[in-house]
């Protein structure tokens, strides 16, 4: 389960996930807004919500986490409460935020776990580009980083430049930008994924040579690959996988939805009208059960991968997006 600490951000990415999230309350209108910023309060509710339910992971975002002004304070709060606790991040991190930070998990002799995010240089301004550098400088060694694809020309050979440059933890997420259900945002066609694999496979065997750890997230396809380079991959240690299903966000103010892409159509759902974790995972698992079981390409329908569980089929939000164009 994820936390939103704020719904602000420093960065404007082209292919935002999160670009039309709303927390909606129950009343269901788009026009109001949640809060800026979760109140301690309330990040004591959620906090409280995955202890009670003896879960022991968490996710802090946003929008970018350290902009809320009691950030480290919550940080540590999760730390406290014994949540193996992950921080996604952009590192535009100003230096009084970093030393707040790690005078806070020094405080509670904690080794930070933090994502950082990084987009390729071209749609990275320079101020970004020398603020995320400082950022790595100082913390670097706390972080795995993140690339997010959401064009079929691209290079992300440059992770691997500065895994070894920076000394991050060895691991890179990579991750497909999906498309909002009810809105636009840069992402790539299911249809042409496979355009990618060249890629993505020169990107492994750079990982492998260098002893980085590759890690695929949601919203692949097993077909983008050839069985020979699903065989490549599992010799050079990527951690393929194709999957979609609940995720769990919790926004500022406690609302809750299955994903970003589907947030939108989670209107009027609340951590607090549910006992535990699990049974808002079935909520949703329910609520979405068609999407997560369709598949977005027309030769999902009988494919035996799909079928036995081994591939989802791509992104729900692309198979509502199918239907609902």
């Amino acid at each position: 389960m994820n936390i939103l600490l704020t719904s602000r951000c420093n960065r404007r990415c082209p292919y935002c996930f999160a670009a039309a999230r709303i927390s909606y309350p129950q009343s269901g209108a788009a026009t109001d807004p949640a809060p800026e910023y979760i109140r301690e309060a309330d990040f004591g509710v959620a906090i409280d919500f995955l202890v009670r339910g003896r879960q022991r992971v968490v996710g802090l975002l946003g929008g970018e986490p350290s902009l809320h002004p009691a950030f480290p304070e919550l940080a540590a709060r999760a730390w406290s409460a014994g949540l193996d606790t992950k921080i996604f991040t952009n590192g535009l991190w100003p230096e009084g935020t970093i030393d707040a930070f790690l005078r806070a998990a020094e405080a509670q002799k904690q080794r930070p776990r933090l994502v950082l995010n990084l987009n390729q240089r071209a749609i990275t301004p320079d101020p970004q580009h020398a603020a995320q550098e400082a950022f790595l400088e100082r913390i670097g060694k706390y972080c795995a980083l993140s690339f997010n694809i959401y064009e079929p020309d691209f290079d992300p050979l440059f992770l691997v430049d500065v895994v070894r440059r920076f000394r991050t933890r060895r691991d890179i997420r990579l991750g497909i930008a999906e498309p909002l259900a009810e809105s636009g945002n840069a992402h790539i066609d299911v249809a042409d994924y496979p355009k990618l694999a060249g890629t993505l496979m020169r990107l492994a065997a750079a990982c492998d040579e260098h002893g980085i750890r590759l890690g695929f997230d949601c919203g692949f396809t097993l077909c983008m690959f050839t069985p020979e380079q699903i065989g490549r991959l599992v010799l050079a240690g990527a951690r393929f996988r194709s999957s979609c299903g609940p995720v769990i966000d919790v926004g500022t103010d406690l609302s809750v939805w299955a994903c970003f892409p589907l947030s939108t159509l989670s209107a009027g759902v609340r951590l607090t009208d549910f006992d535990d974790l699990r049974a808002l995972v079935r909520h949703f698992q329910k609520h979405f059960g068609p999407l997560y079981r369709t598949g977005v390409l027309e030769e999902c329908i009988d494919c035996r991968h799909r079928l036995r569980g081994r591939c989802t089929g791509g992104c729900a939000a692309h198979v509502f997006r199918r239907f609902q164009p």
